[in-house]
């Protein structure tokens, strides 16, 4: 898949209440740390991690770090299990027995480790303490391979249901969205839906799609 990466993020948050711009260097360098955890934790093409995290910008340098190992994502809510209730530990067990991740990539502040049993994770530093270095690129993406999987709103009521969506259906999606809205780079997008909604999780791909700068809250 082809990034065309905006100057920066702008991150508003628990962590950054007053907002936050952060180069894409630094996101990038971020997600190349992501992605040598990954290798060192076995994961490849083919395999799914699981994304239970809060701060915006560990979600996106976490999903350009699976993709740089060839696997794919899909983005938890942060506060899921937190309740500790019957019924939220059903629904965490439900997904995750469709999902079937490899590895989880949790933040520091969210998902107790009891809440997973049986599933590996690996917590995420933050992006504090990286450098910025020269943004990558996904040239080599298999445009049928799996890009990420995202549970459909039909998984509040019953069994979970995880729509599995490839490379290729993915860069349709984008282009048809940055062709209807006109979006390019010298736009900028406010985005407040959340990530594991696919509304919010489009606005951030729609960014690094057409470079346009992004606010994400």
């Amino acid at each position: 898949m082809q990034i065309v990466w905006p100057e920066h993020f702008t991150f508003v948050g628990k962590h950054r209440t007053a907002g936050e711009s952060i180069a894409t260097a630094r996101v990038s360098a971020y997600a190349g740390a992501i992605a040598a955890r990954l290798r060192e934790s076995k994961i490849g093409p083919g395999d799914i991690v699981a994304l239970w995290l809060s701060d915006g910008a560990d979600k996106i340098a976490a999903i350009l770090g699976c993709w740089q190992v060839g696997a794919a994502f899909c983005v938890l809510p942060a506060f899921a299990g937190n309740t500790k209730t019957e019924r939220s530990q059903d629904r965490i067990a439900n997904v995750f027995s469709v999902l079937s991740p490899k590895l989880i990539l949790q933040g520091q502040d969210v998902l107790p480790e009891e809440a997973h049993p049986g599933v590996p994770s690996v917590s995420l530093p933050g992006i504090d303490d990286f450098v910025a270095r020269d943004p990558v690129n996904l040239t080599d993406t298999d445009p049928k391979s799996l890009a990420f999987i995202q549970f459909t709103s039909g998984s509040t009521g019953g069994a979970a249901k995880g729509a599995m969506v490839h490379f290729h259906q993915l860069s349709a999606n984008l282009t048809a969205l940055a062709k209807r809205t006109g979006m390019d780079a010298t736009d900028h997008m406010v985005s407040w839906a959340p990530l594991y909604h696919d509304m919010g999780l489009m606005a951030v791909l729609l960014s690094l799609h057409t470079g346009a700068k992004l606010t994400l809250m």
